[in-house]
């Protein structure tokens, strides 16, 4: 192919959310036999998205305000009259969908298309004063509630340091505000078949204790650390564990006391040249 269309890696449904990892495994397990299509990720279900609901054809269809910062790149298509016309016949035809949500599907029917990526982030090793900055995180995206008025769901930063992979939770206030994250490392390697590589959760307790699993078994690991200072809860994971991978497939879901859980969009965390055994 050419072109592949694909769920977002941010999407609320969890299926949505899932496709886009299994495309790009496979595509990593052939990309010396094809040349690389272009992938065109579609968010379908997310917070007060679309906005407004119903069918609007003159109106844009825009990003969620909270998706529409940092290194998420979206890629816009007009469309003329007629063809927005057409995809609100061919959404008016998917009649199961319409009866139940009438306003939904048709809210997707109007000047444009929407298409939005992340690009990888690439875990170049750095000192540990420069995990300090925010350059590689990513926002963490409230869900089910309004942003208006609730304190910042913080940020999720990525980052190399020797030998391991640092993740920090930066979380604004807390003390007493984290109800635990869970933080999923999905690791890949060329050489070795997806399914054999480790698929770890790392669940951080709220009073700065972790826990492994490996898919849904608790495993004892060496290495896997917890700190924290400020508002800065940092876990750092060797990449031996995680079978020294090219690319690591990472999403951090976490909890708040004064609200509902919020997580990440899957990201692909490149590991250049790290020397494998």
């Amino acid at each position: 192919p050419t072109k592949i269309f694909v769920s977002h890696p941010a999407d609320t449904n969890v299926d949505h959310r899932a496709l886009p990892l299994y495309l790009r495994v496979a595509l990593w397990d052939v990309e010396e036999r094809i040349s690389r299509p272009e992938i065109y990720p579609y968010l379908v279900h997310h917070r007060n998205f679309p906005d407004p609901r119903g069918y609007w054809p003159q109106k844009p269809l825009d990003p969620p305000p909270e998706m529409d910062l940092g290194s998420q790149r979206w890629r816009r298509f007009p469309l003329p009259p007629a063809d927005v016309e057409r995809k609100f016949s061919a959404v008016m035809a998917y009649r199961s969908q319409v009866s139940y949500n009438p306003n939904y599907l048709v809210s997707f029917a109007r000047g444009n298309e929407l298409f939005g990526r992340y690009p990888p982030i690439v875990l170049k090793p750095v000192e540990e004063s420069a995990v300090a900055g925010d350059d590689s995180g990513t926002a963490l995206e409230h869900e089910g509630v309004p942003a208006q008025g609730r304190p910042e769901a913080g940020r999720v930063i990525y980052a190399r340091r020797g030998d391991s992979v640092v993740i920090t939770l930066r979380i604004p206030g807390i003390g007493g505000l984290l109800n635990g994250a869970n933080i999923f490392l999905n690791g890949y390697r060329r050489d070795v078949p997806f399914g054999d590589m480790p698929k770890y959760r790392i669940h951080v307790r709220r009073g700065g204790t972790a826990r492994v699993y490996n898919r849904h078994n608790p495993v004892m690991v060496e290495g896997v650390t917890v700190t924290r200072q400020g508002n800065d809860l940092t876990v750092t994971v060797p990449l031996d564990i995680l079978e020294r991978p090219e690319y690591i497939l990472a999403c951090v879901r976490g909890g708040r006391t004064d609200g509902p859980d919020t997580a990440t969009a899957w990201r692909v965390l490149e590991v250049p040249d790290y020397e494998r055994r």
